[in-house]
C-alpha cells in the first residue's frame, strides 16, 4: 500500500529535554486560557464528526489508511471528535495519529483517547486511554512532537497532568509523565522520565515561584529476582553525564575516568544490587580505605512520607535531617585476589537483636573486567527493621542512592571523585533517589495504572 510522499523528520523520544519542557509549559499555558493544544480548530463545544476530520488528514494518510481509523473507530454517529494530531511516534519516519472522542449518553465527562501506528501502511490502534474533563471537553487535549504522543488533561481546579507514549516493538509504553498541582502556599511539580528513569521533584511557592525544594535523581526499577517481565522493560539505569558528579569533579575526565550502571532485584527476604563500574584505573592497594576505590549503597527505609509531612494550617515540614531511617552500606572491593570484598553497615539508629543476626546474611562479591569492574551485593531486608519485601499488590518506594568513590592514585585520596544516581547529600534524606519495588504483574512506566498511580503516590507521601 502506497503511503503518501511527503517528508518527515524522525526524532527521537526524550532527545530534547529542553524542547520538551517548553512544550508542556506551553501547553499548559494554552489550556489555562481555555484553549485546547490542537494542531486544528474544533468548533467551541460541538466536536467534529469523522466525515469533518477525514479531509484533515489527507495531508499524512492516504485514503485507504484514513479508512482504518473509521473502521476501527466506533460506530460512525455515535461519539463526537474533540482532538486529533498526526506525527511520529512510532520512531519509524512515518506520522501517526491520536484522536479523541467524546460518546454522548456514555454518561460521565469522558474522553478516549485512540492511538494509531502506521504498521507497514495499515492503522493499528495501539492503545486507548480514558481521561476526564470538569467542565469542557477541550480540558483534554492531544500533540504529537519530539517522537512521542502527549495528552493534557485537567484533574481539577489545581491540577494538570501531562502524559507522554511512545510505541516501539509491539509494545505501548510511557515515555514521561508531568504533574502540577496548585496548592498554595505550596505547589507542587513531578516529572517521571520513564526512558531514563529520572525524576524531578519540585516544591515551590505558590505566589513567588521560590523553591522550597528541588530534587533530581535516577529511580532504580526493581523486578522480582528472576522475573524481569518483558523485553522492553528497563532494569539497568546508568547515568554518564556530570550532573551527579556530587564530590571531585575537577579531577573527573569523563565516562571513560569514571561511570557505571545499577541494576537491583529482590525476592521476599533480600533486596540484590549489581553495580559496573567503567574505571581506567582499579585502585585497591592504598592502605588507607578511601585511598581505594568503593562503593556505597545508602536506602532510606521510610515507607510514608518520606519527603516531607503536611501541617494542620496546609504548611509543609520537609524531611532534610538524617533519622534512623537511614542505612549506609559500604562495599570494599578486596583486591580481586587473596583479599575478599565485605561490607560495612553504619546507622544513625541502634540496631536490635533481629538486625544483628540479619547482618551475617549481608554478602558481597566484587570482579576485576575489562572496562573496571563489577559488585554484587545481597542486603537483608531485616536489616532494614521490614519484614521482608514491603511489596504486595502496589509499588512499593525506598529511598535509594548508588555512590561510586572513584580514585586515581592510591597516595592521594583527596583527589577522589564521588558519583551518585542523585544530587547527593548523604545528611539529607530529601536529596536520595528512589528504588522502586514492583510486583511480580506489574511494569513500572508501561501501564497507565503504574505510572500514574506513581504520581498520586508520591504527591500523597508528602501529605495531600
Amino acid at each position: 500500500m502506497k503511503k503518501p510522499d511527503r517528508a518527515y523528520r524522525e526524532q527521537t523520544p526524550n532527545h530534547h529535554a529542553i524542547l520538551r519542557l517548553y512544550r508542556y509549559l506551553a501547553g499548559f499555558a494554552l489550556l489555562l486560557a481555555g484553549i485546547a493544544i490542537l494542531p486544528h480548530s474544533v468548533k467551541a463545544q460541538e466536536g467534529m464528526t469523522f466525515d469533518e476530520l477525514a479531509p484533515k488528514l489527507t495531508d499524512a494518510f492516504n485514503s485507504d489508511m484514513i479508512s482504518d481509523l473509521r473502521a476501527k473507530l466506533p460506530a460512525p454517529g455515535s461519539y463526537k471528535i474533540w482532538g486529533y494530531d498526526a506525527g511520529d511516534f512510532s520512531g519509524d519516519g512515518y506520522p501517526d495519529c491520536a484522536i479523541s472522542i467524546q460518546i454522548p449518553g456514555e454518561g460521565g465527562k469522558r474522553l478516549h483517547v485512540y492511538f494509531f501506528v502506521d504498521d507497514e501502511g495499515v492503522m493499528k490502534n495501539v492503545g486507548t486511554e480514558t481521561r476526564t474533563y470538569l467542565q469542557l471537553p477541550i480540558e483534554v487535549g492531544v500533540n504529537i512532537n519530539d517522537g512521542v504522543c502527549s495528552v493534557v488533561a485537567k484533574k481539577d481546579d489545581k491540577r494538570w497532568e501531562i502524559i507522554s507514549y511512545y510505541y516501539r516493538f509491539g509494545e505501548f509504553m510511557v515515555a514521561d509523565s508531568f504533574a502540577r498541582d496548585f496548592r498554595n502556599p505550596i505547589a507542587v511539580e513531578r516529572t517521571r522520565d520513564f526512558l531514563h528513569m529520572e525524576g524531578t521533584d519540585r516544591f515551590y511557592n505558590f505566589d513567588s515561584d521560590s523553591n522550597y525544594l528541588l530534587s533530581n535523581y535516577l529511580i532504580l526499577p526493581c523486578y522480582r529476582r528472576g522475573n524481569l517481565p518483558y523485553v522492553n522493560a528497563q532494569a539497568v539505569v546508568s547515568d554518564t553525564s556530570s550532573r551527579f558528579v556530587v564530590s571531585g569533579s575537577y579531577y573527573w575526565t569523563g565516562a571513560q575516568d569514571c561511570s557505571f550502571s545499577t541494576q537491583t532485584a529482590y525476592d521476599d527476604d533480600f533486596l540484590y544490587f549489581l553495580v559496573r563500574v567503567t574505571d581506567d584505573r582499579v585502585i585497591t592497594y592504598a592502605k588507607s580505605p578511601t585511598g581505594n576505590d568503593f562503593v556505597d549503597i545508602w536506602l532510606d527505609a521510610a515507607l510514608t512520607h518520606r519527603i516531607a509531612t503536611e501541617r494542620p494550617d496546609s504548611s509543609m515540614v520537609f524531611r532534610t535531617r538524617a533519622d534512623s531511617n537511614l542505612f549506609h552500606f559500604t562495599i570494599d572491593l578486596g583486591n580481586f585476589l587473596d583479599k575478599k570484598p565485605h561490607i560495612k553497615l553504619a546507622s544513625s539508629q541502634q540496631f536490635n537483636d533481629d538486625q544483628y543476626a540479619a547482618m551475617r546474611l549481608m554478602k558481597s562479591v566484587s570482579r576485576k573486567t575489562d572496562a573496571g569492574y563489577l559488585v554484587k551485593v545481597r542486603i537483608p531486608f531485616s536489616v532494614l527493621g521490614l519484614d521482608g519485601a514491603p511489596v504486595e499488590n502496589d509499588i512499593a518506594s525506598l529511598g535509594c542512592t548508588v555512590v561510586v568513590h572513584d580514585v586515581d592514585n592510591g597516595y592521594r585520596p583527596e583527589e577522589a571523585t564521588e558519583i551518585a544516581t542523585s544530587a547527593f547529600d548523604p545528611k539529607n534524606p530529601t536529596s536520595y533517589g528512589e528504588l522502586k519495588l514492583i510486583p511480580r504483574d506489574k511494569r513500572y512506566g508501561v501501564e497507565h495504572n503504574i505510572y500514574l498511580d506513581d504520581i498520586i503516590e508520591r504527591i500523597g507521601d508528602v501529605g495531600f
